[in-house]
């Protein structure tokens, strides 16, 4: 195993190393550097960290626990550069068939212990101050002339003082992916997608062309903020939308209210046994049953999209901020007890703007436990 995440969950330790397990054998953990540090943070036995002078040691490792015999080895082929992977083959030869098994190792991850959703609730409590401030400096103490990039540094300083990576790690890697699509968000870009996710904000620039911007806010202006943070090594995922000192446009009232109760109303099939198709399903339908303020929209159309562009209703939440399973109109996977889900249901109407929740829940056999409450919007 190359990929930090799964070595991290296997053995304790997340330095850059990589981890050889054969059938009836001891694993083998070859650590690039630090190797103290690896040996102080794992729990395994010293015997089984070794150093890790280059890839030969991985590749001989390996052949050494099949003895030279032929075999099948799998590797984390979604996330490894193309030169490593060359680099394998030609070390194992012929006799050697590599196999992905990079959803296998994602998907034996998707249930959480204890001590993961422990870690995972007290990020949900950082993601819930940062959704706080956002709530103050657009709700209760708006000041003209602030612009998202303030909200958002606003942000950034609550979720470091309580323990907050400044990035999210995302995607199936060889090496940790730093990213942080940081959304805090008004204006045109609620429904006009730049890349990834589909609310992805302007930024500052066409050179990461994502996130928050120098736009300066005004009353009546629809906000989207969606921050993920990193404690202990697992995320929160959490959004919530605001208008600026409370002056609602057009159909907001409605549209927030129907998004919300359909949300609410949908949370009962959120537990085990449940199938991630049949969840999403359920809200599309009750957000269509409730009807839109405006007679010529059918608002499931813009339901986790603007109309030409789509994304999830949900994903696992972990070691990685967007994990399996996913809750997508096509993905059907069941729900199972102490999986972390992030549930993010949203609208984005093309010329009107956009309406974003998320929060996290722990599966279980009844009624999901909430990790997120930050206040809705009232009135």
């Amino acid at each position: 195993m190359l990929n930090t995440r799964n070595i991290y969950w296997l053995t304790g330790s997340a330095q850059a190393s990589h981890l050889v397990i054969v059938k009836g054998q001891d694993p083998v953990l070859l650590v690039r550097r630090n190797i103290d540090l690896a040996k102080q943070h794992s729990w395994f036995p010293q015997s089984w960290i070794k150093p890790l002078g280059s890839t030969k040691d991985t590749i001989g490792t390996v052949m050494s626990g099949l003895k030279g015999s032929k075999g099948k080895v799998g590797m984390e082929l979604n996330g490894l550069p193309a030169s490593y992977y060359l680099t394998f083959s030609k070390g194992f030869g012929t006799s050697i068939q590599v196999e992905n098994v990079s959803d296998a190792l994602r998907n034996m991850r998707m249930v959480k212990d204890a001590g993961e959703i422990e870690k995972i609730e007290n990020a949900a409590k950082c993601a819930e101050k940062t959704q706080d401030v956002v709530y103050h400096m657009t709700m209760e103490n708006f000041k003209p002339g602030t612009t998202e990039r303030e909200i958002a540094a606003e942000m950034l300083r609550v979720a470091k003082l309580n323990r907050s990576e400044h990035y999210s790690i995302y995607d199936n890697n060889m090496f940790t992916n730093f990213n942080n699509f940081f959304i805090v968000t008004s204006g045109a870009p609620l429904w006009t997608p730049s890349t990834f996710p589909i609310m992805s904000g302007a930024g500052f620039s066409p050179a990461i062309p994502y996130g928050p911007s120098d736009k300066v806010l005004k009353e009546g202006d629809m906000l989207v903020c969606d921050y993920a943070v990193l404690v202990d090594g697992y995320h929160s995922d959490h959004a919530r939308s605001y208008v600026i000192n409370g002056v609602y446009p057009q159909h907001y009232k409605e549209r927030y209210s129907n998004l919300k109760l359909a949300y609410e109303r949908s949370l009962d099939m959120l537990k085990a046994g449940t199938r991630t198709i049949e969840f999403f399903k359920v809200m599309a339908t009750e957000l269509d049953r409730l009807g839109d303020p405006d007679p010529n929209i059918k608002i499931s159309t813009y339901f986790e999209g603007n109309g030409q562009y789509y994304q999830g209703l949900g994903h696992g939440i972990g070691l990685e901020l967007d994990e399996p399973p996913f809750i997508l109109k096509d993905n059907d996977v069941l729900f199972e007890k102490d999986m972390a889900i992030s549930v993010e249901p949203k609208i984005m109407v093309p010329g009107w703007g956009a309406i974003n929740f998320e929060d996290n829940f722990i599966i279980s056999e009844k009624k999901p436990r909430r990790l997120t409450s930050t206040r809705f919007l009232e009135w």
